[in-house]
């Protein structure tokens, strides 16, 4: 099954994210040539429209051991959309690492809710909410909400008992 899934790099430029080198440390904290690594099924193509994904932030003390789970889980539960994280080259400036955890449709909230459970009782992180890809591509992000009159970057948290509800 694991051959199923590629590791590689990918870095931002003004025309979109280009992957530059499968060769990946998969420590994040041990990677400085790229934003991001990326593990992902050879079969997934993302729609961008419907897909969507869990935006987990983690401590960096914490995240070569957290995206390490995260990325076991991917591969067990054979989530073709797969993860990526932010490496230390996009984490240079702030204590904290993101990790993304893909699906398919945002709309499949079942779906939503399991993954959104799994990483809330396996992980340790410090935020954690899911985020349409629409959104990303609108360019919703924490520093212009007020511009689209929203007061979070996401459209789903868990509560309490693990149970999805809308971000506020």
């Amino acid at each position: 099954m694991e051959d199923l899934f590629n590791m590689h790099l990918v870095s931002r430029n003004p025309s979109g994210e280009t992957f530059i080198d499968r060769d990946v440390a998969l420590d994040p904290t041990d990677e400085f040539r790229a934003d991001y690594i990326w593990m992902q099924s050879s079969l997934y193509r993302p729609s961008g429209l419907t897909s969507g994904k869990w935006v987990i932030k983690i401590d960096e003390s914490d995240i070569d051991r957290e995206y390490e789970k995260v990325l076991d889980w991917v591969v067990e539960q054979n989530m073709l959309s797969g993860a990526k994280c932010s490496t230390s080259k996009s984490s240079s400036s702030r204590d904290t690492y993101v990790v993304c955890v893909y699906n398919d449709d945002f709309h499949d909230t079942d779906n939503v809710r399991e993954t959104g459970r799994f990483l809330d009782a396996g992980l340790e992180f410090e935020e954690m909410g899911y985020k349409p890809d629409i959104f990303t591509k609108w360019g919703v992000y924490p520093d212009n909400l007020d511009h689209f009159d929203m007061d979070s970057e996401y459209l789903y948290t868990l509560d309490g008992s693990g149970q999805l509800e809308l971000a506020p």
